[in-house]
């Protein structure tokens, strides 16, 4: 049996969203620097249906302007999008009373969806210390048993800047546990993501956002990504530390 892909259900934005949580002990950054940033503030995939409801193209687009208008989407996508980016960067205020523009996003318009993540990257990077984040996931996935699921769940993250690593875990209703190992350079961030649901692994990018790292969002997409199986994520998390409620 091979998955069809219900229109309806991509009918809407996914978004990510910050949970509730409480804050947490010190980070320990003292350091910044200007240096390896890029100027890329997020990436986008885009994945084609075809008229019998199967996976088509699938391919990859580095954003560089954190105006999603820029990007030329129809105007359902668009609006949606450009909700969720709303939605997580005033829910990040709300928590921590700091200006963050970040977000990510699952959308579709019955032809196509679209698996992004965007927003004002960070200009001075921590160079030293730790920050544990803390957030939202969603995941959507598939197989040959089963149709398409989409379900949100909680995200963290544990980045050391001094080793230059990121390491985290997303956990979802109905999803096996999954681990991510990432490298950080700059204010980018990318690697792998583990799990029992994904025996090939997926790779995993995604940035950090606001005043000195405030915030990270990414994506993710399984390696394996056909009729009979795929799955892909976004997220979004905040430094534990800078909630106030």
């Amino acid at each position: 049996m091979k998955i069809t892909f219900t229109r309806s259900l991509l009918a809407t934005a996914v978004m990510v969203g910050l949970t509730a949580c409480g804050s947490g002990g010190g980070n320990g950054m003292n350091n910044n620097t200007t240096s390896q940033v890029t100027g890329k503030t997020g990436a986008m995939y885009t994945v084609s249906l075809t008229n019998d409801n199967k996976i088509g193209t699938v391919t990859k687009t580095p954003l560089n302007n954190s105006d999603i208008n820029s990007l030329n989407l129809d105007s359902a996508s668009t609006q949606r999008i450009n909700e969720a980016m709303n939605k997580i960067s005033e829910e990040f205020k709300s928590k921590t009373g700091l200006d963050v523009v970040t977000g990510a996003a699952i959308v579709s318009n019955g032809e196509k969806f679209h698996i992004i993540y965007n927003g004002n990257p960070t200009e001075t990077m921590p160079v030293q210390g730790s920050i544990h984040y803390k957030g939202s996931a969603v995941l959507g996935g598939w197989s040959a048993d089963a149709p398409l699921s989409i379900e949100k769940g909680t995200s963290q993250f544990d980045v050391n800047f001094a080793d230059s690593t990121l390491t985290g875990t997303l956990n979802v209703p109905n999803f096996s546990l999954v681990s991510i190992s990432a490298s950080v350079s700059g204010n980018s961030f990318s690697g792998r993501a583990t799990s029992p649901d994904a025996p090939d692994g997926a790779v995993v990018e995604g940035k950090f956002y606001g005043k000195d790292a405030l915030g990270l969002s990414g994506m993710l997409k399984t390696n394996t990504f056909t009729d009979n199986f795929g799955g892909a994520g976004i997220f979004s998390a905040i430094d534990e530390t800078k909630i106030t409620q």
